[in-house]
């Protein structure tokens, strides 16, 4: 997860999450309003899945999206090709 030394000057609206899923050969795409993720309990967003962790034990919290502004997040791939793209916009 990428984070800048000083915060960006320009406030990110949406949360996009693309996952690539290889053993179903498919591909979600979601966009998330950040007003609607900080209606959240703790003020993070985690991205656990019903059957096991995403990216292992990726928690952001709403004060490190907004600190880093729009732009990529975190791109990652694992050994069995599953792909997570997250970005801001």
């Amino acid at each position: 997860v990428l984070r800048r030394d000083r915060p960006s000057d320009v406030r990110p609206a949406r949360l996009h999450v693309m996952v690539w899923d290889p053993d179903e050969e498919r591909l979600v795409n979601v966009r998330i309003p950040l007003w609607f993720l900080r209606f959240s309990d703790n003020g993070t967003v985690d991205f656990s899945a019903a059957d096991g962790d995403i990216v292992g034990d990726l928690d952001l919290s709403f004060e490190d999206i907004d600190h880093h502004g729009p732009g990529l997040v975190l791109d990652y791939q694992d050994a069995d090709r599953e792909r997570v793209l997250l970005w801001t916009e």
